[in-house]
């Protein structure tokens, strides 16, 4: 019965957040962007990584590809997802330009088929940038459902970072037995280190 609970008011919250999101105003969203992603910058964590993995910016999404060019402009390399619906599963693979990507699953810019793959390693410093509709003060997130980053990050060791605009962090949001918290939230107004990545 709380499982259902749980799953009604996620959708309930998608719904309702979503619509909140296409509302933004686009000069407000990019004032929040700049402020966010300079905040990430300067994070200890980011400094000291190699490779960022990132996500393609959809629905309305803070647009990260921003911060993946930063990165390589940083010396970093840079990683994006690839989704396998029918295993469920998302693997990260290396790309040298956002210009690389092209349309894959559920209509979402992926990495082309030959790329590399990223494979964490005691060589490999890596954080990963994780998309959200919202976040709590406690790290845990509301997604879109299909529970691929969830899989992904109950192995991911790495330092796990949720950048939201401020208006999208709640006290406490609905959460599954499967969800895994992030370690740091950056908002506009500051950094919040929720887990191990304290900054």
């Amino acid at each position: 019965m709380i499982k259902i609970q749980v799953k009604n008011e996620k959708i309930r919250l998608r719904s309702q957040l979503l619509a909140q999101r296409e509302r933004f105003d686009p000069a407000e969203k990019a004032e929040i962007e700049s402020k966010i992603f300079g905040y990430l910058r300067q994070l200890a964590t980011y400094r000291y990584s190699d490779t960022v993995l990132l996500y393609s910016p959809i629905k309305g999404e803070l647009d990260v590809n921003k911060v993946a060019r930063a990165a390589l402009s940083d010396g970093k390399r840079i990683a994006y997802p690839v989704t396998d619906p029918s295993s469920r599963t998302m693997r990260f693979y290396y790309v040298n330009s956002t210009d690389e990507l092209s349309t894959g699953t559920y209509g979402i810019p992926e990495p082309p088929a030959g790329s590399e793959l990223f494979v964490e390693n005691v060589s490999v410093h890596a954080m990963c940038i994780v998309p959200a509709l919202a976040f709590d003060y406690e790290g845990y997130r509301l997604g879109y459902g299909k529970g691929f980053y969830d899989r992904f990050l109950a192995t991911f060791s790495g330092v796990k970072v949720g950048l939201i605009p401020a208006q999208f962090l709640f006290v406490r949001l609905p959460r599954g037995r499967y969800d895994v918290a992030v370690d740091v939230i950056i908002t506009e107004d500051g950094v919040l280190a929720v887990g191990k990545g304290k900054n």
